[in-house]
């Protein structure tokens, strides 16, 4: 079963609102409309297997839909994380406060960077590289369905795997 902790996905950029309902449908069980939050969609759960939504996060991913991904620490096996998905920038995670809104610098990392980088230009120049300035996601844009996804989601949602859609070698898909 694995280890639980509550986590919530924010989703913004484009998308197709087919699409997503039905992704958000068969991999989540929910309904795209519970989920609309403020111009973004939210998919929240106190108990969320491994601190995430694997499926549909490699599923937004797959897509370049923008996400943040809030976590909280699993005593034991992980850190409050927060986890920020762009495209053409990738996948950025982040060790987090408990509110999950600043990225934390463990203190032996720190330690390790000060000892490295004597000067305030070599600082920020790890910093830089190390704690990316991440922007804002974005509101949500709806866009017309795309009809190569409407196939592949009727696909998942008769045969009820991720196997059709989800990138090879993600090691996302747990069925």
């Amino acid at each position: 079963m694995g280890e639980r902790s509550w986590a919530r996905l924010t989703i913004g950029g484009t998308v197709s609102r087919s699409a997503l309902a039905r992704a958000v449908d068969a991999l989540e069980g929910r309904r795209l409309e519970d989920c609309l939050e403020d111009n973004q969609a939210v998919v929240e759960d106190p108990e969320a297997s491994w601190g995430g939504f694997s499926e549909l996060e490699a599923w937004l991913e797959g897509r370049g839909i923008p996400f943040d991904l809030e976590s909280a620490a699993c005593p034991g096996a992980w850190p409050d994380m927060l986890v920020h998905f762009r495209p053409g920038r990738g996948r950025v995670e982040f060790v987090s406060d408990d509110s999950h809104q600043e990225p934390v610098i463990p203190r032996s990392t720190l330690r390790t960077a000060l000892s490295r980088y004597r000067t305030r230009k070599g600082l920020r120049a790890w910093l830089a590289r190390t704690y990316p300035e991440v922007p804002a996601l974005e509101p949500i844009t709806w866009t017309q369905a795309d009809p190569v996804d409407d196939r592949l989601m009727d696909q998942v949602a008769r045969s009820g795997t991720c196997a059709t859609f989800i990138p090879r070698g993600s090691g996302r898909c747990e069925h």
